[in-house]
């Protein structure tokens, strides 16, 4: 079907009836504006007190807070961010224990009868938002978390996973570190807890 040439004043009418967002009544905001500057050594310590609740909750010894053990975290959070990846395996196949051991920290434990070596490891990661809300595909507004809400999501999600949820309640882990990354582009949180 042809509907002939264009004539001006067809043309005219089809301008006319174009509209930009705001024309059309849709608000123009600015969500990547509202966005917040995230504390994420908050986040670290609350993650570390939430942590902490659920051990003394399940009749266990709260775990100290080990600086050298937080940094190892905080660079593998960093390394996930990066280079855009999750795994507990990076992608130069170095494991906890062995990202460990590149910093001299190999967590050794002889219980006499037996010992163990390595890192224990739980990760999380998340979007900063609980929703976001288009119009025509554009991002108009996001519902953003708190460091509260984030370190809640975070120990939550674990308490809810067996092999998480074994990490965060060993009863011989004494001390962990708590490594957080955010992208604030991507809006991705990435959060890294340690054990030994």
């Amino acid at each position: 079907m042809s509907f002939g040439p264009l004539h001006p004043w067809r043309f005219l009418a089809i301008v006319a009836m174009a509209c930009t967002l705001a024309q059309c009544g849709i608000p123009l905001l600015d969500p990547e504006g509202t966005a917040p500057n995230l504390n994420t050594q908050l986040i670290e310590i609350q993650v570390h007190e939430l942590t902490n609740e659920q051990r003394q909750q399940a009749g266990l010894t709260p775990v100290g807070y080990d600086l050298a053990l937080a940094d190892i975290a905080r660079a593998h959070s960093q390394d996930m961010n990066d280079r855009d990846f999750f795994d507990h395996v990076n992608p130069d196949g170095k494991d906890p224990a062995e990202r460990g051991n590149d910093r001299d920290y190999s967590c050794y434990r002889d219980y006499g009868h037996y010992y163990t070596i390595g890192i224990s490891e739980n990760l999380f990661m998340s979007d900063v938002f609980n929703s976001l809300t288009t119009y025509y595909n554009i991002p108009a507004s996001y519902d953003w978390m708190t460091e509260k809400e984030i370190a809640q999501a975070s120990v939550q999600g674990w308490m809810e996973s067996p092999g998480h949820r074994e990490n965060l309640l060993t009863p011989t882990h004494s001390v962990e570190g708590i490594g957080v990354s955010w992208n604030p582009v991507t809006h991705k949180i990435y959060i890294t807890q340690n054990f030994c």
